[in-house]
C-alpha cells in the first residue's frame, strides 16, 4: 500500500488537526485520536461483552481512520483481518497519549 503523498497529508491536517502516520509492515494508514464518545462506545461495548472487541476495534478503526479511503480500508480489512485488532490497539494508544503509541504526528 503507497503512502499517501504530502498534500494529502496537509489536507488531512487541515481538515482534522491533529493526525497520525501509522504504517504496520507494508500498510500506512492515517489516523486521527478518538473522541471522547467514540472511545466511551468502544469501552462500553467491550465492557458489555468481552466477544465483541473485534467489532469494537472494526468499528474505531472506520471512523478514526481518514486514509485510505474507507472502500480501501475495508478491502484491506478484508483480506488482512489481523489489521483491524493492530489499527485498534494504535487508536487506543493514541487515546491514552501512551508511550507504546507507534505512529507518528504528522
Amino acid at each position: 500500500m503507497e503512502r499517501p503523498s504530502d498534500a494529502e497529508l496537509d489536507q488531512l491536517k487541515a481538515e482534522h488537526k491533529h493526525v497520525y502516520l501509522f504504517e504496520k509492515n507494508d500498510f500506512c494508514f492515517v489516523l486521527r485520536r478518538p473522541k471522547g464518545l467514540e472511545y466511551r462506545r468502544h469501552q462500553n461495548k467491550i465492557a458489555e461483552d468481552r466477544k465483541q472487541l473485534y467489532d469494537a476495534n472494526h468499528e474505531l478503526a472506520l471512523v478514526c481512520t481518514v486514509w485510505p479511503s474507507r472502500d480501501v480500508l475495508l478491502a484491506t480489512f478484508d483480506d488482512f483481518p489481523g489489521l483491524v485488532s493492530e489499527v485498534g490497539a494504535e487508536l487506543l494508544a493514541l487515546a491514552h497519549n501512551s508511550d507504546k503509541a507507534e505512529a507518528k504526528k504528522v
